[in-house]
């Protein structure tokens, strides 16, 4: 019976790699679209659409989620041969939060009081969400690391000495853990968006076009004789 059982398996984790691999590169894709349609909307087309840095990492911020929940599983260490429904779940509310926070990110930026209980819920929804991707992808120990900062923004007006902060209501911590530039979508999701994946999505163009080929040979060629 075993015997018999491993064949079917075989072939579900097959049709359910081709089905998740498809999922995610038509994801990443989406991702690397959203990226080039900053830059060339900001420095050729110029339609006046108005499209800040921080919407294009936020929109990238949800395609990864999905990614993570689809691509990995909850316990780690295992391998995957059904995608559950609460990681569809998950995959569909980290994308559906993100796009509703870059249809308000205009709203938040110009007046972040006013947005304050909106930007809770965002918050509320999107760091959790963080907090679980990264466990899923990095394991446990960057994820205490990160569990320890985040909770030392509510307990830091009790540590003593040097190490006590400014006391700030839980709403407003979750809602600028979630929205602020400085936290959530700040540098290095920046640095990561808008530099790491266009320079990933041009060095695969060249391999898979044969242009690093043509680079490699060029340069042996050139400087093929001599040291260093």
């Amino acid at each position: 019976m075993k015997k018999n059982r491993e064949p079917l398996l075989g072939s579900i984790a097959y049709r359910l790699n081709w089905f998740v691999e498809r999922i995610c590169a038509a994801l990443v894709g989406i991702m690397v679209l959203i990226i080039w349609f900053g830059v060339v909307e900001r420095y050729f087309l110029n339609l006046g659409f108005t499209w800040f840095d921080e919407q294009a990492m936020v929109a990238c911020l949800g395609l990864s989620l999905a990614v993570v929940f689809i691509r990995y599983p909850a316990k780690l260490g295992t391998e995957r041969h059904a995608i559950p429904w609460y990681d569809y779940a998950l995959a569909l509310l980290g994308m559906g939060g993100t796009v509703y926070f870059v249809l308000i990110f205009d709203s938040i930026a110009e007046n972040p009081f006013a947005m304050r209980p909106k930007a809770f819920v965002i918050g509320l929804l999107l760091v959790p969400m963080v907090w679980e991707a990264l466990r899923r992808t990095a394991g446990w120990s960057l994820t205490i690391v990160f569990s320890v900062f985040v909770a030392y923004g509510f307990v830091g007006h009790l540590m003593p000495g040097m190490l006590q902060g400014v006391e700030q209501k839980n709403i407003d911590l979750i809602a600028f853990l979630g929205t602020s530039e400085v936290a959530l979508i700040g540098l290095p999701l920046k640095i990561i968006v808008l530099t790491v994946v266009l320079f990933i999505w041009m060095g695969q163009m060249l391999l898979h076009t044969g242009a690093s080929e043509w680079f490699t040979d060029l340069s042996a060629a050139m400087m093929g004789r001599s040291r260093g």
